[in-house]
């Protein structure tokens, strides 16, 4: 799990918010509050 994130990391610093949203979504499959303050 920590890899994962970790590689998550890597593409926010080359992506946009929204991107990122959409990929958290895509891995959990449901809308995270707390990855949202990101």
């Amino acid at each position: 799990m920590i890899i994962k994130i970790c590689r998550i990391y890597a593409i926010i610093r080359n992506s946009s918010r929204e991107l990122f949203a959409r990929i958290i979504k895509t891995l959990f499959n449901y809308d995270a509050p707390i990855m949202s303050r990101w």
